[in-house]
């Protein structure tokens, strides 16, 4: 597998849906394209923290904390990263600190997925005509 078909694959895991995401906030492009840049840093800490909140024992927080990331990637679109953050929630919630351990890798996966898909989007909502605010 080339390395532009590697990362392929890792966007499709994403399961990016725009047009859910613009049909949420009313086609509005630009605001679309606001909230993408400010959840993309929440890309790049919300895997450690998950995992240092499991560590320390803290299982309220990383509740919360997948709670939350579950909200923002359902609204923007980035069903693989809700469905992920869901399923975590629940192990938090039961209890499960081993298993949700043991899925951060597997997070940290997704993050990056996602990562990649929204950036593809970003340029792909930056080349399409017409897609201004409402």
């Amino acid at each position: 597998m080339t390395a532009n078909q590697s990362q392929q694959a890792l966007v499709r895991a994403a399961k990016l849906d725009t047009a859910a995401a613009l049909d949420r906030l009313d086609g509005m492009a630009e605001l679309y394209v606001a909230l993408i840049h400010e959840f993309l840093p929440e890309l790049d800490t919300v895997g450690p923290q998950f995992q240092a909140l499991l560590l320390a024992g803290a299982l309220a927080d990383a509740t919360r904390l997948v709670h939350s990331l579950k909200g923002s990637s359902a609204t923007l679109g980035a069903t693989g990263l809700a469905e992920m953050a869901a399923a975590l929630e629940q192990l938090c919630k039961t209890g499960g600190t081993s298993t949700a351990l043991a899925r951060v890798a597997e997070l940290a996966e997704m993050l990056q997925s996602t990562r990649l898909a929204f950036r593809a989007a970003l340029v792909a909502l930056a080349q399409t005509p017409g897609q201004q605010d409402t």
